[in-house]
């Protein structure tokens, strides 16, 4: 309470995880001056808001996937984060600043967060054997990257010829170009 003619000195402090947008009412001119002239009632509303944060997460990698759970939260909420790979692709894991919480699932928005999500491609082994009595060089077998083309070929060596491909892939090696999306 006050007297006639008192000054009211008046502020505002916001708590960690808010900030203080401002004064309305009636006698928010004066509450926002930081005194108020006794003169009568007056009213006053304090306004605070939760801060907001960003949660970004990005992708790297050779492979491909997609992530969610990024965006813009309030102090104090918890986003939920996943990465999925793509086919032909796995999860290697998540780096960055924030990656303990984003490799947990669950991120405490107390400030702007970051994670990075690593995806590479999956690779395959293409085996080229040779069969028969004679003998001959195959070559464009090994290691490959999902979604790469293996260019693979037969040479018969003198006295041998070439009978062809045998083997759950034939078909594509007959044809020269074996596409690698499984050994």
């Amino acid at each position: 309470a006050y007297s006639y003619g008192d000054t009211a000195t008046v502020s505002a402090s916001a708590d960690v995880g808010s900030h203080f947008v401002g004064w309305s009412g009636p006698d928010a001119l004066e509450c926002d001056s930081g005194s108020v002239y006794m003169d009568g009632d007056k009213a006053c509303t304090a306004t605070f808001d939760l801060d907001s944060y960003t949660l970004t997460l990005d992708t790297a990698g050779t492979g491909t996937g997609t992530v969610s759970g990024g965006g813009a939260y309030s102090y104090g909420d918890t986003a939920t984060v996943s990465a999925s790979a793509d086919v032909g692709s796995h999860f290697v894991g998540w780096s960055g600043p924030d990656a303990l919480e984003c490799d947990s699932g669950s991120v405490y928005m107390d400030g702007d967060k970051a994670c990075t999500a690593t995806f590479d491609l999956d690779s395959y082994t293409l085996t080229l054997d040779t069969a028969g009595t004679g003998t001959g060089t195959v070559s464009g077998g090994g290691a490959y990257s999902y979604g790469d083309t293996a260019t693979v070929s037969a040479s018969a060596d003198v006295g041998s010829h070439f009978v062809g491909w045998s083997g759950p892939d034939a078909l594509e090696c007959d044809s020269g170009s074996v596409y690698m999306d499984g050994d």
